[in-house]
């Protein structure tokens, strides 16, 4: 269900449509229009629309109307509706609805925000010039796009996202006039042109100003600067005229600050290396012109200005080549490559988007062969090489051969089954291994090549073709790309490029650039590493302009800028040149310690918080991040915004999306995002919660056959992802049945692993740091602390999960996590960026140690000041935590002195002040259920400590306003999941349950304590279920002792109410034999807790109801029902008299406690108990409301309430015996 957008003036506006469904519904099989409909709907559009649903509740938008195929949505924001519609395109895109034509179903979505004018004949339907504006955005959109208007694009701008952009200018939209159009551009996408326009094929974009400041009409070195188009980090590219040759081309000019003193080196070799690949010369490959020469003032290089479409394009568009001209393509390609070969180079990245179809007046089109800048010379002196990358794997995931993942020592057939692959993807509209289960990586070392759909008609010779140029071992290809031109010659036969070109998306291209940050499909394991020269303006590395008319090959910028930086450093310990994060001193460190351990958001565990933020995730951001991205993340950190800091993380963690080489990866991210949706409730089983935990713990053998292959060998996985499979394991075992036990020690297994890696890393890391000096020791120490960070979080989170499993784990828990404070640095001090962790971990420290009651005060004393030591913002919701953990620990402690409740209640209301800040927004709804959930806990111990500080109307009030307005908001929130909303609304029983505390035991409101416990058993039993049936069994029972004590109402027959508390006290026990039933026999201190934790109130509860089995009672405690049956005053003595022996009182809790102190001051005002009785009722009192040490434990005016209701429920109650 979405978000209620009834009161908002402005809205966001969404419409989708099926590109072509007219077209889809012909091809549908059946017969008759009727049933091709039938079938369209139930094979198209249901599966559709079943994907515009999924998430759209998550991003609070509300489906308004259907439209046919289309359908009309609204969202509150902008960012919200952008969210939700990449993911829907990446839906269709990674799991494509199929068609009969094998084409898959495209779609096309546009937003629009303005103002929201409800329909007078339909108050669920909005109309007006602003649904208008979206309806008509939807009609210019194609497959795959997502428009936008102006005021939208403006907005995402604002909001500081990364989302790139491009202005397809102005266009009329029907009934609102001329107006800009805007494509939101997701993953690696490039702007199509709209529906309408003429085609221009793929025009590289960024979300920059689409005119960009240019030195017009001014001359260089005999060339007319026509227009700026391109800036980079090393230099600028221009569109540019040869006037002597009347041609235009394109010219990149080196910057000035390279040519100053101290870059003669770079500029030395930029001379060398680009002497060897500008003598390239081939009609295949796209001519570099001219160069400066030494003598020239800036140096420069001109290259050939082509115009025609990318083969990627050509292939998105119509989804497959047919063979002819599939086969025409992979020659010239192989044309192309085996002159190269001939002059001792590899191209080492063929692939469709590297290959272009060329206009040319000879032969009507040719085949383009663009980018070599990853190509080497194959030579036996590495010095040669046009790309010294230090033999790291560099390429292109879907297109990489099996050799080139380990060395970029490769020869020409690494290009020949790049080459297949392409070829194959022509064939077949998609790469090899593109749905492959595994990383790329594996599968093409491992898997078979899938045998060609059956729409590619593809000749059986042909098909031994593809599949030798794809063999595994390069020695089973084809020699060299002469030999493969005979190969394919047969299947040439009738090609028309010139055709193809014409039907397709033609371009005047601008070649990429290869950038220092991998784009969708380029590795680069080492991210130091610089692999290319120009960083066009705008965030992705593209261009755009208005009306660009050339994708300008610059073919040889990687490759000459890869050499210059990588013999610079020649492995010395020179700095690299990097704006990565990772790479810089002076804030790597920093980095290491925020990006790779904070703890969450709220106070949390961050794997219930933020799943998705997972150790091998933290790494990737980290190795991603430039230092200014780090820079804005940590100022939301610093600044109190935790959860603006996890936004902008989330968005650089999507861009795994666009590495394929990290496939696997993508897929845990993804399926862990979901995973606070994975709850069992009414919708959801936990057979279904376990599939989907399975499907994760499988996914995770990362290429092994089974889990326990991966077990068997702890070198199998690095520590990271033992670290993950230890975290997704324990997320299982709840689910897993009679395996539990097994899994639970596959868990520790994963986790020790993961902390042996980590700690191997970090004395590897040492060593290296002892051996070398400057920035190589940096790095070496740099690595060292980032295992250090992770393996305390490891540790941490082997503590969390231990604390998860019980009691009978909390020792294990608590010294993980004071393993876990120790980061080993060389004072034992927080390194920078670990300060919340730090606190946060200190905090929970003193939790735990409460829980475990095997602590001293002192002990957990000192946790809560190592946390308090270290300040942070006020505000920020770790300090809260840690406020709360203080609450907590004063409140939970027996022992402390009576003050220890008025500290709780006040660490508890300003706790509760800044959570509820934090839970609402401006306009009242609701922000963070995190945060909520932690307001209503805090609410509850303040209610408490103010009760027990004998305010109890005072403390009733807050609870009943908590229902009267915040549990209210919960029911009726649009902003929350069904999880969420679940999670919140169980809190609903306990609350009410401390309400009637309030009521029976402080205010002498005895009816009222019976109707609100009564409204607490009914919340319990539609809320839990039986692994929580224990505070069921706990409501009855001490509603049983209410209505024994406090007596029936005024409307009330005595009969009734008998037979009242008997049903009461019957179900109680019923729920706690279905407690104790399932716990498990193996531990028998966890069934000796239960039945301890519940035996006292149904104690009470006989007492009080005089309703005694003497063999039963015998058994349960002899110690109180020794003799024949006693009365119900007897029985409440010889309860409060064993009690309050120094031995037996330290097993009390302090519900127990006030259970007792008011049955003793209910036998004081009881006429038929005698004086003397009366007298040592006065030594049992005392000795209740007091610690071990004899100090009072209570506050004197709340012992004067419970006593005053105590009393006044023996006038009602106490003359029966």
């Amino acid at each position: 269900m979405g978000e209620d957008v009834s009161s908002a003036p402005m809205k966001t506006f969404v419409f989708t449509d099926i590109v072509n469904s007219t077209g889809l519904k012909k091809e549908m099989p059946g017969f008759g229009f009727g049933e091709k409909n039938k079938n369209f709907v139930d094979q198209i559009l249901k599966p559709h629309r079943d994907r515009l649903e999924e998430t759209l509740a998550a991003q609070g938008g509300t489906l308004v109307n259907l439209i046919g195929d289309g359908c009309f949505l609204v969202f509150r924001h902008p960012f919200r509706a952008a969210m939700w519609a990449i993911s829907v395109q990446e839906s269709h895109e990674h799991e494509p609805i199929p068609t009969p034509s094998g084409v898959p179903v495209g779609v096309k979505i546009a937003i629009h925000w303005g103002d929201a004018s409800r329909d007078p004949n339909d108050p669920s339907n909005f109309i007006g010039r602003s649904v208008d504006y979206a309806a008509r955005l939807v009609d210019f959109g194609r497959t795959g796009q997502i428009l936008i208007s102006e005021t939208v694009y403006a907005m995402l701008r604002a909001d500081g996202s990364d989302y790139r952009f491009h202005n397809h200018g102005d266009r009329d939209l029907r009934g609102i006039g001329e107006t800009p159009v805007y494509e939101l551009l997701w993953k690696d996408r490039e702007p199509r042109p709209l529906k309408g326009d003429p085609p221009t094929g793929p025009v590289r974009s960024t979300d920059g100003p689409t005119n960009l400041e240019i030195n017009e009409g001014s001359d260089f070195a005999g060339y007319k600067l026509i227009k700026k188009i391109g800036q980079g980090g090393m230099g600028t590219v221009y569109l540019g005229k040869d006037t002597a040759m009347d041609r235009e081309c394109v010219i990149k000019v080196i910057n000035d600050r390279f040519l100053a003193p101290g870059h003669e080196e770079l500029v030395e070799r930029f001379f060398n290396e680009i002497k060897t690949v500008a003598g390239l010369r081939h009609s295949n490959i796209v001519q570099a012109y001219h160069a400066s020469s030494r003598n020239e003032a800036v140096p420069y290089l001109v290259l050939e200005h082509i115009s025609g479409a990318g083969l990627d394009v050509l292939i998105s568009e119509r989804g497959r080549i047919v063979v002819a001209d599939a086969c025409e393509i992979a020659a010239q390609t192989a044309r192309a490559l085996d002159y190269i070969h001939k002059k001792g180079m590899v191209h080492r990245d063929i692939k469709p988007s590297n290959l272009m179809i060329a206009h040319d007046d000879e032969v009507g089109a040719i085949v383009k062969v663009l980018d070599l800048g990853l190509a080497l010379l194959v030579t036996d002196n590495n010095e040669n090489r046009i790309t010294s990358v230090r033999e790291r794997a560099m390429g292109t995931a879907y297109y990489m051969p099996p050799e080139q993942w380990e060395t970029t020592d490769v020869d020409i057939r690494a290009d020949i089954y790049a080459l297949g692959c392409t070829l194959y993807h022509m064939l077949s509209g998609r790469a090899p291994f593109e749905n492959s289960q595994y990383s790329q990586r594996v599968a093409h070392e491992r898997e078979p090549v899938p045998p060609l759909p059956e729409y590619a008609q593809c000749p059986a010779e042909l098909w031994q073709v593809v599949q030798k140029m794809l063999a595994k071992k390069p020695d089973d290809r084809y020699r060299d790309p002469g030999e493969l031109l005979a190969a394919l010659a047969p299947y040439r036969r009738g090609s028309n490029l010139k055709a193809l070109l014409a039907g397709g998306q033609q371009v005047n291209l601008v070649s990429k650039v290869s950038s220092s940050s991998p784009s969708k499909s380029t590795i680069a394991h080492d991210p130091s590493t610089i692999l290319g020269s120009a960083t066009f303006a705008g965030r992705r590395g593209l261009l755009i302009g208005a009306g660009v008319a050339s994708l300008l090959c610059l073919v040889l910028f990687g490759a000459w800028m890869g050499g210059f930086f990588n013999g610079l450093l020649g492995g010395g310990t020179t700095r690299i040149p990097s704006d990565k994060v990772i790479d810089d001193p002076e804030w790597g460190d920093l980095a290491a310690g925020v990006l790779l351990t904070d703890p969450g958001a709220t106070g949390d565990w961050w794997f219930e918080e933020y799943p998705w933020y997972a150790p091998p995730i933290r790494l990737y951001v980290m190795n991603k991040l430039t230092v200014e991205q780090f820079k804005a993340v940590n100022q939301r950190f610093e600044a109190a915004d935790p959860e603006g800091a996890y936004r902008l993380l989330a968005k650089h963690a999507e861009d795994l999306s666009n590495d394929p080489s990290n496939d696997n990866l993508w897929y845990v991210y993804r399926r862990l995002k979901d995973t606070r949706n994975w709850q069992v409730s009414e919708t959801s089983t936990a057979a279904e919660v376990a599939v989907k935990w399975r499907s994760l713990v499988d996914k995770m053998t990362f290429g092994k056959p089974s889990l326990d292959d991966v077990l068997a060998d702890r070198k199998s996985l690095p520590p990271e992802e033992w670290h993950l499979l230890g975290l997704i394991l324990a997320g299982y075992t709840p689910f897993a049945g009679e395996k539990v036990e097994a899994y639970e020690r596959n868990t520790v297994t994963a986790f020790r692993n993961a902390e042996a890696g980590y700690t191997a890393a970090i004395q590897e890391q040492e060593t290296v740091a002892n051996k070398t000096s400057g920035y190589e020791a940096w790095r070496a120490e740099n690595l060292g602390l980032q295992n250090r960070c992770l393996r305390a979080v490891c540790r941490a989170d082997h503590g969390q999960v231990d604390f998860n499993r019980g009691k009978a784990r909390y020792d294990e828990a608590v010294s993980n996590l004071e393993l876990a404070r120790n980061l080993n640095t060389a004072d034992n001090a927080p390194p920078a960026g670990t300060k919340r962790f730090f606190v946060w971990m200190n905090a929970n420290l003193a939790i735990m140690m409460i829980s475990t009651e095997q602590h001293s005060p002192s002990e957990q004393t000192e946790a809560l000041e190592k946390a308090s030591s270290l300040n942070l913002q006020p505000q920020d919701p770790i300090a809260v935590f840690l406020k709360e953990s203080y609450a907590r620990y004063f409140f939970a402690n027996d022992s402390f002195e009576k003050n220890a409740f008025e500290n709780a209640a006040s660490y508890s209301r300003d706790a509760a002040d800044a959570r509820l800040l934090q839970s609402f927004n401006s306009a009242g709804e609701v922000a963070s259920a995190a945060a909520l959930r932690f307001y209503l806990r805090d609410m509850q111990i303040y209610a408490m400590t103010e009760h027990f500080n004998g305010r109890s109307p005072t403390a009733a009030d807050k609870v009943k306003e908590l229902f009267e307005k915040y549990f209210s908001a919960i029911s009726q929130s649009a902003n929350l999941s069904p999880a969420e909303r679940a999670e919140l609304e169980a809190q609903r029983p306990n609350q009410r349950g401390r309400w009637a505390d309030m009521q029976f035991f402080g205010m002498a409101e005895f009816p009222e304590s019976q109707t609100t416990m009564g409204q607490a058993i009914n919340d319990a039993k539609s809320t839990f279920d039986n692994s929580k049936s224990q505070y069921l069994a706990f409501m009855q029972f001490k509603m049983t002792l209410f209505l024994s004590l406090g007596g029936p109402t005024a409307s009330q027959e005595p009969e009734s109410w008998r037979q009242e508390m008997e049903s009461q006290y019957n179900e109680a026990l019923q729920a706690w034999r279905t407690w104790t039933e399932q716990l498990s026999s193996d531990d028998p201190g966890e069934v000796k807790q239960a039945n301890e934790y519940l035996r006292l109130n149904r104690l009470f509860c006989m007492a009080a109801t005089a309703s005694v089995d003497p063999a039963q009672t015998d058994v349960l405690f002899p110690a109180i029902f020794k003799q024949e049956p006693p009365t119900r005053l007897q029985a409440l003595f010889r309860i409060a008299e064993y009690y309050s022996q120094e031995s037996n009182k330290d097993e009390l809790k302090r519900d127990h406690r006030q259970m007792l102190l008011f049955i003793c001051y209910y036998l004081q005002g009881c006429p038929a108990v005698v004086e003397t009785q009366k007298t040592r009722l006065e030594g049992f009192i005392t000795s209740l409301e007091t610690n071990r040490l004899g100090k009072s434990i209570f506050d004197p005016t709340y012992l004067q309430n419970l006593k005053t209701s105590a009393q006044k429920a023996a006038e009602r109650t106490g003359k029966e015996d």
